[in-house]
C-alpha cells in the first residue's frame, strides 16, 4: 500500500474513532474513501477529495443556473484579463480559504466579502453540497455584487490551499467540520425505527425483515455455504434454502474480517464480519453484518447498536404492521401452527417444555 499523507491519516483516524466507516482502495487512482449519511468522499493520489458522483457543476448547469437565479448571484459568461480568479473552499456552509490572482500573477489569500460569504452558504445548501470549491471573476475584491460564479465543484483540492500557510489545515478542518456535523445532528432529524424494520439488499431481495436489537453491540445476517476459496476471498450466500429470501446467489469479497463469539451452548466459535450496502427505511447505509445460520431465528437479520448510532432514533413502540406475523415466516412454525389450531391441548401435551426436532 502506498503511504497516504499525513492529513489523510488523521482525517481516517477522527472517522474510524466515531464508527464511519473507511475503506482503502487498492486500484488506482483511488486510495480510500468514507461515507456518511448517503454521501461518500474519497482521496486520490494527488490528495484531492471528491464526491462518488464526481461531477462539476458548471456554468452550462441548468441546476446552478436554476438556483443562482433564484439567490440573485450573477454568473460568469467570461473572463477578461484584467478581472480577478478567485478559487474558495467551502465546508458545511463556511468559507474555509479563498486565494484571487490576476493574469500573471501569484495567488494571494484573501477574505470574501460579508455577504457573498452569507451567499455562498444559502447557495451550497440549495446544491446539498457538504463540501465544495466556489470559482468566481470579479473586477473588484471587495465589492460583493462584482463576484459571478464561473464553477462549483465537490472536487477539494486541499492541499492546494495549503501552500498559503492556512492553519489549521483544510484537511483538519474538514475533518473537524464533518466530525461536527455526526456530533450534532438533531434527534428530531434521525428516522425514526420500531423494534422491526424491512430491510432491501438488492432489486432482487427486498423487503427482508430485520429485528432491531439495542442490547447486541453488532448486526447478523443468515448466510449459507460459507467457505474460504484458494485465493482468500470469502464467500457466502445471503439466507438458506428454506428462506422465501433465498436467491443462491453467491457473493464473494476480500473486504471481511473474524471475532471469537460466545455460542448459545457458551463455546467460543469464529464468526466472519462482512460490510454489505443495504437501504433501511429508504436510506442506504452500510453495515458490517456476521454471517451465521439463523434459520432457527424468527428473524434472519439483527440490526445492532453500531449499526443504529448517528443514523436512526429508536422507539420500540413503533412497529413495521406487515411484520406482525413474522413469527410464522419459517416453513417449521407454520407446521406448528397449522398442528396448533388443528387440536390445541394435543399440541400442549406433546410440546410443552420439551426440545423439538
Amino acid at each position: 500500500m502506498r503511504q497516504l499523507p499525513d492529513s489523510a491519516h488523521l482525517l481516517m483516524q477522527a472517522l474510524e474513532r466515531r464508527d464511519i466507516p473507511v475503506q482503502i482502495l487498492q486500484s488506482k487512482p483511488l486510495l480510500w474513501s468514507f461515507e456518511y449519511q448517503g454521501w461518500q468522499y474519497m482521496q486520490n493520489e494527488t490528495s484531492q477529495f471528491s464526491s462518488s458522483a464526481g461531477v462539476a457543476i458548471t456554468r452550462n448547469s441548468s441546476a446552478l443556473t436554476q438556483v443562482l437565479a433564484q439567490l440573485d448571484i450573477p454568473q460568469a459568461e467570461n473572463c477578461s484579463d484584467s478581472q480577478w480568479r478567485v478559487h474558495s473552499l467551502v465546508i458545511d456552509g463556511e468559507v474555509i480559504v479563498a486565494v484571487a490572482r490576476q493574469e500573471d500573477t501569484e495567488w494571494t489569500e484573501i477574505s470574501l466579502p460579508k455577504q457573498l460569504g452569507k451567499q455562498l452558504q444559502k447557495l451550497t445548501s440549495e446544491l446539498e453540497l457538504f463540501a465544495c470549491q466556489v470559482f468566481f471573476v470579479t473586477d473588484s475584491l471587495e465589492d460583493a455584487a462584482a463576484y459571478a460564479v464561473c464553477e462549483i465543484t465537490d472536487r477539494l483540492a486541499l492541499d492546494e490551499y495549503e501552500v498559503f500557510g492556512v492553519t489549521p489545515t483544510p484537511a483538519d478542518q474538514f475533518a473537524e467540520a464533518l466530525l461536527h456535523r455526526v456530533e450534532t445532528d438533531a434527534v428530531h432529524d434521525l428516522p425514526v425505527i420500531g423494534h422491526n424494520t424491512m430491510i432491501d439488499f438488492s432489486a432482487s431481495v427486498r423487503g427482508v425483515p430485520a429485528k432491531i436489537d439495542t442490547g447486541a453491540d453488532s448486526s447478523a445476517v443468515w448466510a449459507s455455504d460459507i467457505h474460504m476459496n484458494e485465493d482468500g476471498s470469502l464467500q457466502f450466500v445471503l439466507f438458506g434454502e428454506g428462506s422465501p429470501h433465498y436467491t443462491g446467489e453467491v457473493i464473494r469479497t476480500s473486504d471481511y474480517s473474524v471475532a471469537a463469539v460466545r455460542s448459545a451452548s457458551g463455546h467460543q466459535v469464529v464468526k466472519f464480519y462482512v460490510r454489505l450496502l443495504v437501504r433501511v427505511l429508504g436510506k442506504r447505509v452500510w453495515v458490517r453484518f456476521g454471517l451465521s445460520d439463523r434459520s432457527s431465528h424468527t428473524y434472519p437479520i439483527l440490526i445492532g447498536r453500531r449499526t443504529l448510532k448517528h443514523k436512526f432514533l429508536v422507539d420500540v413502540r413503533e412497529k413495521d404492521e406487515s411484520l406482525l406475523d413474522v413469527s410464522t415466516a419459517t416453513p417449521r412454525s407454520n407446521e406448528l401452527n397449522v398442528e396448533l389450531q388443528a387440536d390445541p391441548v394435543a399440541f400442549y401435551k406433546k410440546y410443552h417444555g420439551k426440545e423439538i426436532d
